[in-house]
């Protein structure tokens, strides 16, 4: 399984790859702190999973929709430190795989796992 990490500040980025490792420890995990970034890499590689952490007043839902358009199988999974009922709805509205409320714990992302909106063949 190939996951990507969005999360604009590094130690957030670097607990939610620490999560990810425990539970998908066979995967490849990548991770970015710009949308840029994550867009660059999915241009050349296809991933199964990403992980995107929500920020107060980002874009986003609008960078999960960028990489749906690259790969529409993906399954995009928001983690949140709120469980804010406009981000969730906007997240289901555009059909995500998941949504974490921090604080979550490794076995929450192997329930996530368990329960992708599009299983990898591979699991």
């Amino acid at each position: 399984m190939r996951i990507i990490v969005y999360a604009r500040d590094w130690l957030e980025l670097w607990g939610l790859k620490r999560k990810l490792r425990k539970a998908a420890p066979k995967a490849e995990i990548a991770g970015f702190r710009t949308h840029a970034g994550a867009l660059s890499y999915l241009s050349k590689n296809l991933a199964d999973a990403a992980f995107i952490e929500i920020a107060e007043h980002a874009n986003e839902q609008i960078f999960a929709g960028q990489l749906q358009k690259i790969n529409p199988r993906i399954n995009i999974i928001f983690v949140s430190a709120e469980a804010d009922c406009y981000c969730m709805a906007s997240a289901f509205e555009m059909f995500a795989s998941g949504f974490l409320i921090k604080p979550f714990g490794v076995r929450d992302v192997e329930a996530e796992f368990q329960n992708l909106r599009y299983p990898p063949p591979d699991t």
